[in-house]
Order: C-alpha cells, then sequence, then structure tokens
C-alpha cells in the first residue's frame, strides 16, 4: 500500500484534510504571479526579482532566466509557449539519434566518464543540448555537415555566447571526429570537465543553504517535495508467533526478511513510477537492476534516520501530512518507530542535483537553534540528536 503526496496551499483541500501529488506539468496551471518553485527542472520564477545573490533576467526570447551571481552555475527555465514543443522535439530526437549521437552517448551514459553523470537533449532555456553535465556545467555539441554553412555558423556562435553567460562552458565536435578519433574526443571533454568550476551545490559541508533553495535574503516562495509510507509486513505478526512458539526460529526470521525485502522492493518500484509516471521528469529511464542498486537515477528518496537527516521526529510531520496509519495501515510509535517493522517512508526529492550526504557531529549551539526552530525543549532535542553530538549531553 502506498500513501504518497504534496503538502497544499489550498484552504479548502486543507480543512478536508487532503494532500494532492501534482505533476511536473501541472504547475503552469497557476494564477499569475504566483511562485511556482519546484525541486525540478523547468518550473517558471515569481514575477519579483529575488533578492540575496539570484538575479532574474529576461532571456532573448522573453523566457525568465534565473542565474547565480557568480556565474559558476545557472538553473534555467524554458518559456511556457515554447517548453512543450522542445521537450517533444527532445523526446522525439532521442529515440532517432545520429549516429554520431548515439556513438558517443553510449561512451559517456551510466556515468562511465570518471563518475560523472551526462544528459542527452537536455533543454535549456531556449536551446536543446546534445549532451550536458550539470555537476560541472559543460555542454557538448556534435555538428553535422550543415553546421559548415556560414548562417549556421553564426547561429552556433550566438548559441555558444548565450549558453556562456548562463555560465556553460561549450565544446563543439563533428561528427567526424566523434565517429573517427574517438580517443581525442573523450579526451578533450576529459579535461573540459577537469578545467571547468564544480557548479555551485544546493548545499555545502557548513550547513549554509544558497539563496534560492533557503528563501534568504527576503525571498518568498513556495517549494514541493513528495512524501510516501509503504509497508508489506501487515498479518505476519501471527505466523511468526506460530513459528517461534514451535521453535522454528528459522522461518520466523525467514518470514519478517521477507516482508522487510517486500517493503524495499515496493520503495523501489513506486520511486521508479514517480520518475517515469506521476512526476514524469524521467519518463525515457531505462536502467537495468546494478544501476537500480547503485541508484544512477535522478532523485533521492532520504528518511528521517538518515545520515543528512537523523532526527525522527520528522516522521511525525510526515504522518500528518499522509496519515499512514489510515491510508496504508503503518502505526507510529511514541519513539517515532514504525509498525508492522516491515515499512519503509521519506521523502521524494527530484532535482537533479540533490544528493545524499552525512549531517556529521553537531553542537550545542545547533541544537539550541534546531531546538527553537521546531519548537521543542532543549533537553528533548538533546535527546532525539544524541547519535550526532560532539559533546557529552
Amino acid at each position: 500500500t502506498l500513501a504518497a503526496g504534496f503538502s497544499t496551499t489550498n484552504p479548502a483541500a486543507k480543512a478536508a484534510g487532503t494532500v494532492t501529488l501534482h505533476h511536473l506539468r501541472q504547475q503552469n496551471l497557476k494564477a499569475a504571479g504566483q511562485a511556482n518553485y519546484c525541486l525540478a527542472d523547468f518550473i517558471a520564477p515569481p514575477s519579483p526579482p529575488i533578492k540575496g545573490g539570484v538575479e532574474l533576467n529576461h532571456g532573448i526570447s522573453g523566457e525568465m532566466v534565473e542565474k547565480r551571481t557568480g556565474g559558476i552555475n545557472a538553473y534555467q527555465t524554458a518559456s511556457k509557449i515554447t517548453y512543450n514543443i522542445l521537450k517533444d522535439f527532445a523526446k522525439s530526437h532521442r529515440k532517432q539519434p545520429t549516429m554520431a549521437e548515439e556513438y558517443l552517448w553510449k561512451q559517456l551514459k551510466g556515468e562511465k566518464l570518471h563518475g560523472f553523470k551526462f544528459r542527452r537533449q537536455h533543454i535549456i532555456d531556449q536551446y536543446i543540448a546534445d549532451f550536458v553535465c550539470l555537476e560541472k556545467n559543460l555542454v557538448v555539441e556534435l555538428d553535422g555537415a550543415v553546421h559548415q554553412l556560414p548562417e549556421n555558423q553564426i547561429s552556433d556562435q550566438e548559441r555558444t555566447k548565450f549558453l556562456n553567460e548562463l555560465g556553460f562552458q561549450v565544446v563543439r565536435f563533428s561528427n567526424e571526429e566523434v565517429l573517427h578519433d574517438t580517443v581525442n574526443v573523450l579526451g578533450s571533454i576529459e579535461r573540459a570537465l577537469q578545467s571547468a568550476p564544480i557548479a555551485t551545490p544546493l548545499y555545502n559541508e557548513a550547513g549554509a543553504t544558497p539563496p534560492l533553495m533557503g528563501g534568504m535574503g527576503g525571498a518568498s516562495f513556495t517549494d514541493h517535495i513528495g512524501a510516501f509510507a509503504v509497508t508489506a509486513g501487515i498479518g505476519i505478526e501471527k505466523r511468526v508467533a506460530q513459528f517461534e512458539k514451535e521453535h522454528d526460529d528459522y522461518s520466523a526470521i525467514l518470514l519478517k526478511a521477507l516482508a522487510d525485502r517486500l517493503a524495499e522492493a515496493l520503495t523501489e518500484r513506486m520511486h521508479e513510477r514517480v520518475r517515469k509516471e506521476f512526476w514524469g521528469y524521467a519518463r525515457n529511464e531505462s536502467l537495468e537492476n546494478e544501476h537500480l542498486i547503485n541508484e544512477a537515477y535522478q532523485g533521492i528518496r532520504p528518511a528521517p534516520g538518515y545520515p543528512a537527516c537523523p532526527e525522527h521526529t520528522e516522521k511525525r510531520t510526515l504522518w500528518q501530512l499522509l496519515d499512514p496509519e489510515k491510508n496504508a495501515g503503518i502505526q507510529l510509535t511514541e519513539s517515532c518507530a514504525m509498525y508492522p517493522t516491515a515499512a519503509v517512508s521519506g521523502w521524494y526529492f527530484s532535482h537533479p542535483e540533490s544528493k545524499y550526504f552525512g549531517l556529521g557531529q553537531i553542537g550545542k549551539d545547533q541544537v539550541e537553534d534546531y531546538a527553537k526552530r521546531k519548537g521543542m525543549s532543549f533537553s528533548e532535542a538533546e535527546r532525539w540528536l544524541a547519535p550526532v553530538l560532539n559533546y557529552d549531553a
């Protein structure tokens, strides 16, 4: 059973106690001027400029282009008018690549090039890049014979200049170079990756959140993540008790382990459906089991208790949002343990740069600040954060 959804700002929905899982494209239906930020690509920014280190400028064809000051990283938005056209074109082109594109993609996909993740036919503002590494803001373009025409060369120069202004480095190769001089092409891409600065991350080890994601500098907007809770352990207690009564510990352990594995499998399957169906930001994803195990997909699904969020009481927030006890038969104990124990819950983040990370050890000042923001006493915060304290409580 799956309970999943987003919190909502709709008063009627709040009164009814409902949550809605929005498809990414539905954000276009929001009222004019209402913020559309989401942890995913191509959501229109609000009309007023955001202060505190982020500029919002109009692109060449009238789209809003969001650009981090400093020039290292930029996340672009596509025009609402042209996005669907670009999306459909990119999707069809992925299915019918040129021989050179198909050959180079085999060398780049699956993080084969020193662990760097590339995307193909990726929309950046008004353009579709052949290949892009967002971690390094590197665009790789392949040029056929038609690009040798003077008018197309001028167009390519303008395109490169525009991408450079957004903070992207652009390297270009002819189809012939890719097919007949692959070693040198890959070497050039490797050198470009090594020389390019790492794009500004969405978090850092000091715990500071960049202005866009944290709403610093007076900015205010709505952001979105998904939530889920699944179980496969309902009703196994009687069978486990029977096995234990018969001193069949092996069967009891095996049944509990099977329920755990089924819950984990359902978690994996539902995350795949979120990526490919419900949110649809990775509709063409096709991963082997090995890649799924290595989490080679876009997005993460951390949970309260993970190294990035070791404090378990955030499960209470999740339970308020989804009501998994009613919708999925999963109870939450006073100690924030889930029952049945063969259960998994957490959050969906879809942003291409979202990563798992460890919080590490924290000090008293951080605990005090956290307790204040959570509305709990200092001693209670210490108790929940005990595993990560850098002092003796």
